[in-house]
């Protein structure tokens, strides 16, 4: 592949290899969860748990999104549940952070 002095590729210059199959990747994918122990997915969370109260934001949103789900899921089943509920209808970031709230409440209460 051919760059100009801006780095935009040239006209007719050969494309590189492309992305993978999906069976390939499907294969580095098991390759990587047949390596990884328990403990190992247990000492990256807990670094990235670390790095996340140090201030780390990136660390944050991933702490936050494989914990409490992504912020839309929690928007859409903070929404569905109210409705179930017949609750009246408010904004649904209350809701979610409300619940957020709650559950932060009870498992602090649970742990003792």
């Amino acid at each position: 592949m051919v760059r100009d002095d801006h780095g935009r590729f040239l006209r007719g210059g050969g494309g590189g290899p492309g992305r993978p199959k999906k069976s390939i990747e499907e294969q580095y994918a098991e390759c990587i969860k047949r390596a990884l122990s328990a403990k190992d997915v247990i000492d990256v969370f807990h670094r990235m748990l670390a790095a996340a109260k140090k201030g780390d934001v990136s660390a944050g949103k991933l702490v936050l999104s494989y914990t409490l789900g992504l912020p839309a899921d929690s928007v859409v089943e903070a929404r569905l549940a109210m409705l179930e509920r017949g609750e009246p209808q408010r904004m649904q970031i209350d809701v979610v952070y409300e619940d957020g709230l709650k559950a932060l409440k009870d498992d602090e209460t649970a742990k003792g």
